[in-house]
């Protein structure tokens, strides 16, 4: 569907960490004081402009292809920052835009949702 092919000897350090399978060393940051902290200590993902971590080094990210009536989607982005960008604040929130995006392509649309009141959102319903 998007041509990927993956070689067979693809190895740690070609997905998400230079020297783990993993975006995250669980072991090493258990006891971290912070999201934060538990993201970012001992990490060395590659990041993408979007402020999400790649999960295949050498991959493009947000391959889009119609297929049939429908279209797909290959982010290559992790999603383990998505949370933490919506808990820091209006302005981090906004990176989210790079998962929602497709969502809003798709023409789903929300019941409710938060609008923007400068930098405090306040919540509002649509019918």
């Amino acid at each position: 569907m998007f041509g990927v092919k993956h070689d067979p000897t693809m190895r740690a350090g070609d997905v998400f960490q230079s020297r783990l399978w993993t975006e995250v060393d669980q072991d090493a940051n258990y006891s971290s004081e912070s999201f934060q902290s538990f993201m970012t200590n001992g990490n060395d993902c590659l990041k993408d402009v979007t402020g999400f971590n790649k999960a295949v080094r050498n991959m493009p990210v947000g391959s889009v292809n119609k297929v049939g009536k429908g279209t797909a989607v290959l982010m290559n982005l992790s999603p383990q920052w998505y949370n933490a960008y919506r808990e820091a604040g209006f302005t981090e929130a906004q990176k989210r835009e790079v998962f929602m995006k497709h969502i809003r392509a798709a023409g789903l649309k929300r019941w409710v949702w938060v609008e923007p009141a400068g930098q405090v959102p306040q919540l509002n319903s649509h019918t």
